[in-house]
């Protein structure tokens, strides 16, 4: 995560960006994006977080929905098999685009909005890609117990549907961040502006367009 705070940083004094400026991120963009908030503040003059969590420990905590029992669903223990291996190293490129065909196949409602990797013979003999590393690093990024740092107003949006960073996760966040609004997208899983595309951009321009009464301004 250090590291992606500071490409963050180096990316906005490169592009002679003015902090702070407006961050948006989306699932584990948005962790960064979290992440930015509460380790440089500096940075962040509004905040929208879509599809977040407070860290992969919050993903444990609320990701299993009440009276459900994994035992007879395939796909659940195909996810947790193929991503036990990617977080040990163990994967292989066949592996993670498995995971990730399966993950995306769950995350939308209307299953016209996925788009698949596709598998091709002899990837589980190539390496995954670089980006199966972060799976690794990011069990250990947790920011549950510091989101009371949060000083920008923050816009927290999420999909009533979406199996990777449920409700709960949502809720947690905003019961810990001081300002902000919780939306939710009552026909989306993990990506409301793919399937909620109007009511998406009307709610985060709106926020953008409020006029800032803090010290920033």
């Amino acid at each position: 995560m250090a590291e992606m705070l500071d490409s963050a940083a180096e990316s906005l004094a490169v592009a002679g960006a003015d902090p702070p400026v407006d961050v948006v991120g989306h699932s584990m963009g948005a962790l960064c994006a979290l992440g930015l908030a509460v380790e440089r503040p500096d940075l962040v003059r509004r905040l929208v977080l879509i599809g977040a969590c407070s860290g992969f420990a919050a993903v444990r905590r609320w990701s299993v929905p009440h009276n459900w029992s994994p035992w007879r669903d395939r796909e659940w223990w195909q996810c947790l098999w193929w991503g036990i291996r990617q977080m040990t190293g163990t994967g292989n490129l066949a592996v993670y685009n498995k995971l990730a065909n399966l993950v995306e196949s769950a995350s939308v409602v209307d299953g016209s909005y996925a788009e698949y990797f596709l598998v091709e013979p002899g990837d589980h003999r190539k390496p995954p890609l670089p980006r199966a590393r972060w799976l690794r690093s990011v069990r250990r990024v947790e920011y549950r117990h510091r989101l009371h740092e949060v000083q920008a107003p923050t816009l927290l949006l999420v999909g009533r549907h979406d199996p990777q960073t449920p409700l709960p996760c949502a809720n947690e966040l905003a019961a810990g961040i001081p300002r902000c609004r919780t939306v939710v997208f009552a026909h989306s899983g993990h990506a409301p502006f793919l399937e909620e595309t109007a009511r998406f951009t009307d709610v985060v321009g709106e926020f953008l367009a409020e006029p800032r009464t803090d010290s920033h301004d």
